[in-house]
C-alpha cells in the first residue's frame, strides 16, 4: 500500500509539475504519421519477440524444452504480474513454474532458468550499458543516479552469477544460513546440482538478449522521430540505458513514473524540447510495458475459467478507456486554445464555428467521449443495445479519426475499440427493457425542444438592453440553435446582470438536459412480468411428470415466475427480487436434463440481466453446478425420517413414548380426513391457524412455504388431532412429493392452548401413515443454518457459516426447531445456495429475505414484483 501511494504521490506531483509541458505532449501524440507508428509497433515486437526467444533457449540450457507461443506467452504474463504488483519478481517466477510445469519443466530448472535468463539480461545490458554511458559522460554532465543504476546493475550480477555457481558445484552456504533455510530451498538446491552447465552454453541466449537491447534503443529512436525530433541514435540509446537503470534501482510497479522521469529529463538535457521529449517517453512506454501487459491480461483471461465468466469487463473497460482519452484530448489545452481561438477571431458571429473542420472533430471526439462512458457501464451488464450503440459511435470515431490528419493515434485506439466489441459480440446477450428505453428518450427529447424553446423566446422578448440588440424570431431561432446545439454563446454579449443570468440559464438548462440523458441510460432495467396462470399450470403438469423434490409442490405457487429450457421436459420455478432470479431447487428435469436446462437458465438469467441463484440445492446435484463454474454454501439441512427403521422403543424415544402414552390416556386422537373437506372442518382449521398466527414469532412467510387458504386445504388429506369433545387442536396436511417413496406436509399449526405433545401425535401419526401406504421415507422440512459439528472435508466458507450458525438460527429459531425434529432421529441431508460466486451471497440473502416475507413494500426497480396472491402460508 505504501509503494502504490508513493507512485500516485510521484504522478500526482510530475503531472501538476509539468502540465503544460504533458498538454504539449498529448498534443504531440495526436499529430503522429501511421507510418511511424507502424514502424514503433515493429520494433516494439522485435523487442518482445526477441526476449521471449532469450526465454525458450535458456530454459532449453536447463535440459526442458518449452514451445516459442508458450515462452512469449509466459513471459507476456510475467511482465502483466510484475507491473500490477510492487516487488512482483516471487509472483512472476510462480507464473513461470506453472505455465512451463504443463511441458515437464521441473521446479528447479524453472528456478535456473529464471536465474541464468537475470544473467544473460544483466550481461547483455552492461555490453550496452558501459559504453553509453562512457559516451554520455564526456558529452554532458553526468547523472548520479545513473552511475547509481549502474552499481546495482553490477551488484546484482556479480550475486546471481556467485548463487548459480554455488549451487551448480554444490557449494555450501554459512551454517547459520543453512540452519534457517526451509526445507523445499534445500531440497531445490540439490536438483540444481544435478544440472550441467557450460559458461559457453550461454552465448546463443546472450546474442539474442543483446539483440533485445539493440531493439529496444531503436524503439526509443523511432519515438523521438513519430514526435518530430531529429536526434542521433546516441541520443536514443541514452534514454534507453538511463531509463532500464532506473528501473533496476526502482522495481516497483516496472518504475512507473520514475523511468518516465528519468527518460524525459536525459533526452531534454541532449537537447530535445521538453514537450517533445515527454511525448517519445510516454510513446515508448506504451509499447514497451503496457503491450505486454495487455497481451498478459489477455493469457490471464484465456486461462482463467472465473475471469472467462467476466467477458464483458473487457470490452467494457477498453470502452472507458477510450472514452477518457476523448474527453481529454478535447480538454482546452494550450496547443488547442491558440487553434480554437485563432479561428474564433476569423468566426465572427457565425454559428457553425464548431461544425467548421478544424474543430469538429474535436467536437466529435468530446461528446463521443461523454458517451463512450456512460455507455461502458452498461457494457459491464452484457446489453445488446449497448454493444450495437457503441459499435456504431466507435466507427464513426475510428472514421473522424482517419478523416484529421493529426489524429493516428485516436484512430488506433477507436479502431481497437471496433475490434474487441467484434471478438466479444456473442457475449452481449442482455436484452433492453423497451418501454424505459422509448419513455426515456420521449423525456430526452422533450427537454432538449422546451431548452431550445425557452432560449428562443428569452432571446425575442429580451430588451435591447440585455445583450446590447434586438433580435427577430428568425435570429433568435439561429442564435438558440447556436448556444444550445454547438455549445457556443452565439455572439451574446450581455451588458447587464440579468444579460448575465438569461446567458447562465440557458446553459443551466443544458446541464439539467444532459443530466436527463445520463438517468436515461444509467437507468437500471425494470423487471415487468408476472406470472401467469398458463405457465403455472403447465409447470405443474411438468413437475408431477419429472420432479424429485419434497419442494416440488412450491415451484408451482403462484409467487414463482417459469422457465422451459428448449427441447428439454423441465422447469425452472423462480423468483426475482433485486436483480437476482433464485430459483427453489434444482431445475425439475430428469437426470440427463438437468445440465442442459441449468445452462439455460444460466443464459436466460445473462439475457436479462439477473443473477441466477438457486436455493435449496440437495447434494447429490452439487457437483453438477461445480462443473459448470457455480459456488455453493451450505446454508441448512433437511430431517428425513426412514420408515423402515423408525421406533418408539429404546431410551432415546422416551419423551415421543410418553407423549404417545399421554395423549392415549387424555383421550387425545388423530383423524385423517381425505378431501373433499366439509365447511364444519375448513372452519376449525381456520380458527386454529389464526390462533398459531397470534403466538410470538409467528407470521405467514412464502417462497418455500405455502399459506393457509380453503383452497389450499382442498388440495390433499389432512391429519387434525382432536380432543374428547371432537374439538379441533392442531393439523397438518399433505402436500405432493416428487421424491420417490417420500411423504411430506407443508402446515403444522395449533390452538394457543393446545394440549402438551401435540405435534408429536400428530408426526408420529404421519410417519404410521407412511408405512401404511408403503413409503419409505417422510421428509419434515429444511431446518436453516443449524449449527452441527463440521466435517473434515468442509472448505473455508462451510466452516464460516457453522460459526455463524447459532446466532443466524436465533433469528429462524433455528436450534429450537432442529431439536424437535431431531427427536424422531431422521437423517440430516445438507442443502446448498448455489450461487456464481461467492461475492454475490449478500445480495442473494437479501433477495430471499424479500421473497420469503409477506406484504414488503414493491418497487420499480429490478427485481422487486407486486404482490400477486393474497394466499397465506406455511410452518
Amino acid at each position: 500500500m505504501l509503494w502504490r501511494m508513493l507512485v500516485v504521490v510521484v504522478l500526482v506531483w510530475f503531472v501538476l509539475w509539468r502540465r503544460d509541458e504533458l498538454a504539449d505532449a498529448l498534443h504531440l501524440l495526436r499529430t503522429i504519421t501511421r507510418l511511424w507508428l507502424l514502424s514503433l509497433l515493429i520494433a516494439a515486437m522485435a523487442l518482445h519477440a526477441l526476449l521471449a526467444w532469450t526465454l525458450a533457449t535458456v530454459v532449453k540450457i536447463t535440459g526442458s524444452n518449452v514451445s516459442y507461443p508458450e515462452a512469449f506467452l509466459t513471459r507476456a504474463e510475467r511482465e502483466m504480474v510484475a507491473t500490477m504488483m510492487p516487488m512482483g519478481g516471487i509472483a512472476s517466477w510462480m507464473v513461470l513454474v506453472q505455465r512451463f510445469g504443463r511441458f515437464g519443466v521441473t521446479p528447479a530448472s524453472a528456478g535456473l532458468a529464471t536465474l541464468l535468463y537475470s544473467i544473460v539480461g544483466h550481461l547483455s545490458f552492461l555490453v550496452v550499458v558501459i559504453p553509453t554511458l562512457i559516451w554520455f559522460a564526456q558529452s554532458q554532465e553526468s547523472l548520479t543516479v545513473a552511475w547509481i543504476g549502474l552499481t546495482v546493475v553490477i551488484i546484482s550480477l556479480v550475486a546471481i552469477i556467485g548463487i548459480v555457481v554455488v549451487l551448480l558445484r554444490g557449494g555450501r552456504l554459512p551454517n547459520w544460513l543453512e540452519r534457517r533455510l526451509p526445507e523445499a530451498i534445500n531440497n531445490f538446491r540439490d536438483q540444481m546440482q544435478q544440472i550441467m552447465i557450460r559458461p559457453t552454453d550461454i552465448l546463443p541466449a546472450f546474442s539474442i538478449s543483446l539483440g533485445a537491447d539493440l531493439a529496444g534503443a531503436a524503439g526509443v529512436w523511432i519515438a523521438l522521430h513519430a514526435v518530430g525530433a531529429s536526434s542521433s541514435i546516441m541520443v536514443a540509446m541514452s534514454a534507453y540505458v538511463i531509463g532500464t537503470l532506473m528501473l533496476l534501482a526502482a522495481p516497483v510497479f516496472q518504475g512507473v513514473g520514475f523511468v518516465e522521469a528519468s527518460m524525459t529529463v536525459t533526452m531534454q538535457q541532449m537537447g530535445v524540447p521538453l514537450e517533445q521529449a515527454l511525448a517519445a517517453t510516454l510513446l515508448y512506454r506504451v509499447v514497451d510495458t503496457w503491450l505486454p501487459v495487455a497481451i498478459g491480461a489477455a493469457v490471464q483471461f484465456r486461462s482463467h475459467a472465473r475471469i472467462r465468466r467476466m467477458p464483458s469487463l473487457v470490452p467494457a473497460l477498453w470502452a472507458g478507456f477510450n472514452g477518457i482519452l476523448l474527453l481529454v484530448s478535447a480538454l482546452p489545452l494550450p496547443a488547442l486554445r491558440a487553434e480554437v481561438y485563432g479561428l474564433h477571431g476569423r468566426r465572427a458571429a457565425s454559428p457553425l464555428f464548431m461544425a467548421q473542420p478544424e474543430v469538429l472533430t474535436r467536437t466529435v471526439s468530446l461528446v463521443g467521449g461523454f458517451f463512450l462512458l456512460l455507455l461502458s457501464i452498461r457494457l459491464l451488464k452484457g446489453e445488446r443495445a449497448a454493444w450495437w450503440v457503441t459499435l456504431g459511435l466507435s466507427i464513426v470515431l475510428t472514421a473522424n479519426h482517419l478523416l484529421s490528419r493529426h489524429d493516428q493515434a485516436g484512430m488506433l485506439i477507436s479502431g481497437t475499440t471496433v475490434a474487441i466489441l467484434l471478438i466479444y459480440r456473442g457475449r452481449f446477450q442482455v436484452k433492453p427493457d423497451q418501454p424505459s428505453i422509448r419513455s426515456g428518450l420521449q423525456l430526452l427529447t422533450a427537454s432538449l425542444l422546451v431548452t431550445w424553446g425557452y432560449t428562443v423566446v428569452s432571446l425575442w422578448v429580451a430588451d435591447r438592453r440585455v445583450f446590447g440588440q434586438e433580435f427577430s424570431f428568425k435570429r433568435s431561432f439561429r442564435t438558440a440553435t447556436d448556444v444550445m446545439f454547438w455549445l457556443d454563446h452565439g455572439g451574446l454579449n450581455p451588458r447587464s446582470r440579468i444579460g448575465i443570468w438569461t446567458l447562465h440559464s440557458f446553459h443551466l438548462l443544458m446541464l439539467m438536459t444532459l443530466i436527463v440523458s445520463v438517468v436515461v441510460i444509467l437507468r437500471p432495467l425494470v423487471w415487468r412480468l408476472h406470472p401467469t396462470a398458463s405457465d403455472t399450470e403447465r409447470a405443474q403438469a411438468t413437475i408431477e411428470r419429472v420432479g424429485n423434490s419434497s419442494l416440488d409442490r412450491f415451484k408451482y405457487w403462484p409467487d414463482k415466475f417459469q422457465f422451459f429450457p428448449h427441447d428439454t421436459d423441465a422447469v425452472v420455478s423462480y423468483g426475482v427480487s433485486d436483480g437476482v432470479a433464485l430459483a427453489l431447487g434444482s431445475p425439475s428435469a430428469t437426470t440427463r436434463e438437468q445440465k442442459d436446462a441449468i445452462v439455460q437458465y444460466r443464459d436466460y438469467c445473462r439475457q436479462h440481466n439477473l443473477i441466477p441463484a438457486f436455493h435449496q440445492v440437495s447434494e447429490t446435484d452439487i457437483d453438477t453446478y461445480h462443473r459448470l463454474g457455480f459456488a455453493s454454501v451450505r446454508v441448512g439441512q433437511e430431517a428425513v425420517v426412514d420408515v423402515s427403521t423408525f421406533t418408539l422403543a429404546g431410551g432415546d424415544m422416551k419423551k415421543l413414548r410418553g407423549s404417545a402414552n399421554r395423549g392415549e390416556r387424555t383421550g387425545l386422537i388423530v383423524r385423517q380426513y381425505d378431501p373433499p373437506h366439509q365447511p364444519e372442518l375448513l372452519y376449525q382449521l381456520e380458527n386454529i391457524s389464526d390462533d398459531w398466527l397470534t403466538l410470538e414469532g409467528r407470521r405467514e412467510r412464502t417462497f418455500t412455504l405455502g399459506q393457509y387458504s380453503d383452497g389450499y386445504m382442498q388440495e390433499g388429506p389432512v391429519f387434525v388431532l382432536e380432543d374428547t369433545d371432537g374439538a379441533a387442536q392442531a393439523f397438518i396436511n399433505l402436500i405432493p412429493d416428487g421424491a420417490p417413496g417420500e411423504v411430506t406436509f407443508d402446515l403444522m399449526r395449533h390452538r394457543a392452548d393446545a394440549p402438551n405433545g401435540a405435534m408429536d401425535l400428530l408426526m408420529i401419526a404421519l410417519i404410521d401413515y407412511a408405512k401404511s401406504t408403503n413409503h419409505t421415507t417422510v421428509s419434515l422440512g429444511m431446518v436453516p443454518f443449524v449449527a452441527t459439528e463440521s466435517k473434515p472435508d468442509d472448505d473455508l466458507l462451510d466452516r464460516g457459516v457453522q460459526r455463524l450458525a447459532k446466532p443466524m438460527g436465533q433469528y429462524f429459531a433455528s436450534e429450537s426447531l432442529f431439536d424437535y425434529k431431531d427427536k424422531f432421529r431422521p437423517q440430516w441431508q445438507p442443502r446448498y445456495l448455489v450461487v456464481p460466486s461467492l461475492a454475490v451471497i449478500p445480495r442473494v440473502a437479501l433477495a430471499l429475505t424479500n421473497l420469503a416475507e409477506i406484504n414488503r413494500p414493491s418497487s420499480l426497480w429490478i427485481g422487486r414484483i407486486r404482490s400477486i396472491n393474497p394466499l397465506r402460508q406455511r410452518r
